[in-house]
């Protein structure tokens, strides 16, 4: 006689049973990939519904496998970043499953319905307090290879107030996949927009002192830009908001005029008020050929504060980006880990918990670059010397990041600081042109530069 275990059968029964959409795929989908793949959404098709997923089903499973969909860039444990993306191993592997067995739908429980989320996403959205859009439309290119464009709207608010969320809806999102925001007291971008042809200007958002993103940022599927708990960021009264547009063509002309909504903190209440600081190098110079090029910048906190979130800033080149904390007494702490690297999925990374960093904490980023034809995403196919630039071919090596003092007179001395290492960043990169020297490396405390 020949004896087999019963667990053998439910294996049997298992493997008989592939996942269903009814059973568990539609969650995963609408969990991870419909924020873009709606309509309107940055994705070339929708995933709203069981017929889209069919359809795709096939190559639903090939970029799950690849790990290229859904786009998480970060390199750290789970739970550390809001947003987050991405799928376990056994996730990965019940698509895998499923879109082999032909994607069946399976049979609907309770109500009928499964874990849903809007065809498309409300707007305006119901926080919102102003809405803001530039005048007139801009007409994204059809054919390029992709830049920055600055387009500007009027505040409305006559009085300073503080904003704790931003939202952007896009009119061409398959082309625009990345924002940010200031605001202009100086009246120098709308000066630019008027000096230029058609609506907008083709440069980097930042104004004087003030970083692109001081206002916050945006990214494909990404609804909302929020800070957490009293914390905000200064909407001084009557500026001018700035809009730092990351586009790319993508065959066609397209007419894009954003409209960007804020939501105000009520005048009295309590405000911790959020502080850019922008990081980096102007001294990218890139040999063709070099795979290991690197730079670095480091700067060190002059009261105790909590970083909120960064904002990393590269392009095709760049292949890795480190950021650390080195706290007096403490093993170095890793802030972002990217190992792969796509400016086509940048991001604005906020913290579930911000990270409280103590007064002499020394904050270092580093960017590695790869220039090799063995590269997948350098844009030339015999390699080019490249430097710092505003286009997609051009390079960047520059992160934001969102602090929020501690104490309320931490504010002034945390804008200072900042101040003083731009003008630091900017009178090297002033004598390196004029000398045509080789960037200098940067030591800890020394002046901002980058390394070869």
């Amino acid at each position: 006689m020949l004896l087999l275990p019963v667990t053998h059968g439910v294996a049997v029964q298992e493997a008989a049973d592939p996942p269903t959409w009814n059973g568990g795929i539609a969650t995963i989908i609408m969990s991870n990939c419909t924020d873009c793949h709606r309509k309107s959404g940055a994705a070339p098709f929708t995933l709203v519904s069981y017929e889209d997923a069919k359809k795709h089903a096939r190559q639903i499973k090939r970029v799950t496998a690849s790990g290229f969909m859904p786009p998480w860039l970060v390199d750290q444990p789970r739970g550390v970043f809001k947003h987050e993306r991405g799928l376990s191993p056994e996730q990965v592997e019940l698509i895998g499953r499923w879109a082999d067995a032909g994607a069946p739908e399976g049979e609907s429980t309770g109500t009928g319905k499964v874990a849903s989320k809007p065809a498309t996403a409300q707007w305006p959205p119901k926080w919102a307090d102003i809405i803001v859009e530039p005048p007139e439309a801009w007409s994204v290119p059809a054919e390029g290879i992709g830049s920055m464009h600055v387009l500007v709207g009027s505040n409305p608010a006559s009085e300073q107030r503080w904003v704790r969320r931003i939202g952007l809806k896009p009119t061409a999102p398959r082309a625009i996949h990345a924002a940010a925001f200031l605001a202009d007291t100086t009246g120098a971008a709308v000066k630019m927009d008027e000096g230029s042809d058609g609506p907008g200007y083709e440069a980097m958002g930042d104004i004087g002192a003030s970083p692109s993103g001081e206002l916050g940022a945006w990214g494909i599927g990404m609804e909302q830009f929020e800070l957490p708990g009293t914390m905000a960021m200064k909407l001084p009264a009557d500026s001018d908001l700035v809009m730092e547009l990351h586009y790319v063509p993508i065959g066609r002309t397209l007419q894009e005029r954003p409209a960007m909504a804020l939501d105000l903190v009520e005048p009295g209440e309590p405000v911790r008020q959020v502080v850019p600081v922008m990081m980096g190098s102007l001294l990218i110079d890139i040999p063709a050929g070099d795979s290991d090029y690197s730079i670095s910048d480091f700067f060190t906190l002059p009261v105790t504060s909590e970083l909120v979130g960064l904002l990393p800033k590269a392009n095709f080149l760049c292949r890795r980006i480190e950021v650390t904390a080195l706290v007096p007494g403490e093993p170095e702490r890793i802030l972002l880990e990217i190992n792969r690297w796509d400016p086509n999925f940048k991001f604005p990374l906020l913290y579930r918990e911000p990270v409280t960093l103590p007064e002499g904490t020394m904050i270092r980023m580093e960017y590695t670059y790869d220039n090799s034809s063995s590269n997948p995403r350098n844009p030339w196919s015999t390699p080019r010397r490249t430097g710092l630039g505003l286009t997609n071919v051009d390079e960047l090596g520059m992160l934001l990041l969102w602090f929020a003092p501690v104490q309320p007179d931490g504010v002034e001395s945390l804008e200072r600081a900042h101040r003083l290492e731009l003008v630091k960043r900017l009178g090297l990169h002033r004598d390196w042109k004029r000398n045509r020297k080789s960037p200098p490396a940067r030591e800890p405390g020394g002046d901002v530069g980058s390394s070869p």
